[in-house]
């Protein structure tokens, strides 16, 4: 196993675990989880499958594990086959 695959199997593990009550009295639901924006992304089926198992797997959503393995990304971003810069255009009216 690849030590990039080791962490984002560790940091999925870390993510899973929910040690933290519910808090008593009226309210319902699950607890927050903190200041988060809606981003939306479209992957290659290969890579879409895998999440998906991953989540199945750990009994988590989709959000969660993408949420995890970002956060391991943005760690190594040196590693990332990103496309090249684009040319910013200026506006026009």
């Amino acid at each position: 196993m690849s030590p990039c695959r080791r962490r984002v199997l560790r940091s999925l593990s870390e993510t899973a675990r929910h040690d933290e009550a519910m808090p008593t009295g009226s309210r319902t639901g699950r607890p927050s989880k903190g200041d988060r924006r809606v981003v939306f992304s479209r992957h290659p089926r290969a890579q879409a499958d895998v999440i998906e198992e991953l989540a199945r797997a750990r009994g988590l959503t989709l959000t969660e594990v993408m949420v995890a393995l970002t956060a391991v990304g943005l760690n190594h971003l040196s590693e990332a086959q990103l496309p090249p810069e684009r040319e910013v255009l200026p506006e026009t009216a």
